[in-house]
């Protein structure tokens, strides 16, 4: 557990250059977390992000993770048997929103 918290403040220290080296304004940061422009500048210097803003902050830099965890994941999901039939899930979705 130690390692996965020393790995953790690791990404944490590191984001203040990702953002820098990223494509995005600063305001798109600011806007995406919902905090004011002072409480933004202030969590990039001490970089004291939550957890929360942490994830919403890898997820705009890195979306090709999130793609590959999601992949990941539908494929234990469909190994495992978690799958459901095409036809029932339109069949539920139909009664959910009826057209």
């Amino acid at each position: 557990m130690i390692k996965e918290v020393q790995a953790y403040k690791k990404i944490v220290s590191q984001i203040p250059e990702m953002i820098k080296e990223s494509y995005y304004k600063t305001e798109f940061f600011i806007q995406q977390l919902g905090v004011t422009a002072p409480t933004y500048y202030r969590k990039l210097k001490a970089c004291d992000f939550t957890a929360d803003e942490v994830e919403k902050i890898i997820l705009l830099l890195k979306p090709e993770e999130k793609l590959l965890l999601n992949l990941t994941e539908g494929y234990e999901d469909f190994k495992n048997g978690k799958i459901e039939n095409f036809d029932d899930v339109m069949k539920d979705l139909r009664k959910q929103y009826p057209v």
